[in-house]
């Protein structure tokens, strides 16, 4: 019988790969659990792939906009303002459920997001076209960060929508925060425990 060595994992190569991962988490914990600036990189990327005569419809502030801040627009519990979107985007957005910016994390908040990209084009509006190909990015590209893995992305967005129930009869709405890696990250970096956390969350959700 032929014996098969097991590769030690103290191998030298392991061990920097490993360390590089813990120094990124205690350095940056939302960096290292989620996209953070990587969004501008994406948008960028996104923006320099266009179709020209789209692309030349942006001036170079519209494309300042997007990258710096529309990608980012549904990391926000912010209200949609007209200032930012027009009036006829909020209405529809109000009108499809959606409260927030971070609600377009959801299925039907992506959905929407289309919506408003082709009414954007059929208007000729290069900011509010710029606004949703960004904010469209968003939502796209953190289906590959880890706190919006498939199951935890659908108990996130979606669970609560279902109007779910606790083995103890509690709205599972209240506690649905937990699945937020990022967060928890940041909670626990400044010393909060986890147990003391998560007995907080469902005492005083």
């Amino acid at each position: 019988m032929t014996h098969i060595t097991p590769v030690p994992f103290s191998c030298p190569f392991t061990l920097r790969i490993c360390f590089v991962m813990l120094a990124a988490f205690l350095a940056k914990p939302q960096a290292a659990y989620c996209w953070g600036s990587g969004h501008d990189d994406i948008m960028r990327a996104i923006i320099a792939r266009l179709p020209a005569d789209l692309r030349k419809t942006f001036t170079p502030e519209i494309i300042k906009e997007a990258v710096l801040h529309a990608s980012h627009y549904p990391d926000s519990f912010e209200p949609f303002l007209a200032k930012d979107i027009g009036d006829a985007a909020v209405a529809k957005l109000t009108g499809a459920g959606l409260k927030v910016r971070y609600d377009l994390h959801s299925e039907r908040g992506a959905a929407m997001c289309f919506i408003m990209l082709v009414d954007a084009l059929r208007e000729k509006n290069a900011a509010h076209t710029a606004h949703w190909i960004a904010t469209l990015s968003h939502v796209i590209s953190d289906m590959s960060a880890c706190n919006h893995d498939p199951l935890v992305h659908t108990a996130s967005y979606a669970w609560a929508d279902w109007k779910l129930k606790l083995p103890n009869g509690k709205d599972y709405s209240k506690v649905k925060s937990l699945l937020d890696l990022a967060d928890k990250c940041i909670r626990l970096r400044q010393h909060v425990s986890v147990e003391g956390y998560m007995r907080s969350k469902v005492q005083n959700p």
